[in-house]
């Protein structure tokens, strides 16, 4: 018997990766200069919604910076902005 759950994974099962299996350009400059024990994240913001740019389609993981400071209270936040990135 199929459940529904496991046609879901199916598609999760190939190895093949739209972007690479690498950090992008920027993101690698970024780590290489994290010392242990940091956290590099990059998120979408709900202005992304209807771009056809790439990003999650769904409203609740996109962010806004303010809500990703809450999210992490506790924790020494060194910087914590949004970008515009244009594509080519």
């Amino acid at each position: 018997m199929t459940h529904a759950a496991d046609s879901w994974y199916v598609g999760y099962e190939a190895r093949t990766y739209a972007y690479g299996t690498e950090p992008n350009a920027y993101f690698r400059r970024q780590l290489d200069t994290l010392p242990p024990g940091r956290l590099l994240l990059e998120a979408f913001n709900p202005r992304q919604l209807g771009l056809s740019s790439g990003g999650p389609r769904e409203a609740e993981l996109l962010y806004e910076p303010a809500q990703l400071a809450a999210d992490f209270t506790g924790l020494t936040l060194l910087e914590n902005h949004e970008a515009r990135v244009t594509l080519r």
